[in-house]
């Protein structure tokens, strides 16, 4: 039953670090001015996507730290400022519930299921 217990707690774990996250629009407004958020994706006019880092909404600009350079917005990774005219689309991770519960009951099923092969797993002598 060590296994057992051993194998739950790693699958316990592994969902528990992995929590499903999604994109959710967010609205570029006055009164979000000043909110950092961890992680943005923002659409430009042309439809490219740019993932900012420690994001937020300053005067008539979104600013943010990016990885990788961009045409057109930034020529290397570094410190980005967006025009909110040139910004189509503004999104933010966020908790989904639906997708972490799906996940942890499909691992749920899989534990039990090693559990009991386990259990009816008999060596040839």
């Amino acid at each position: 039953m060590c296994i057992g217990r051993r194998v739950l707690a790693s699958v316990v774990a592994a969902t528990y670090l992995a929590a499903c996250t999604s994109w959710r629009v967010q609205s570029l407004t006055p009164e979000s001015a000043g909110a950092t958020h961890r992680e943005m994706r923002v659409t430009g006019p042309d439809g490219n996507l740019l993932v900012l880092h420690d994001a937020r909404m300053v005067g008539d600009s979104v600013i943010g730290y990016t990885d990788r350079p961009i045409i057109g917005w930034t020529e290397h990774g570094g410190r980005a400022a967006l025009p909110l005219t040139q910004v189509t689309r503004a999104e933010t991770r966020g908790f989904d519930a639906v997708k972490t519960t799906l996940l942890v009951l499909c691992a749920g099923g899989l534990v039990l299921a090693v559990v009991n092969g386990l259990k009816n797993f008999t060596t040839a002598e």
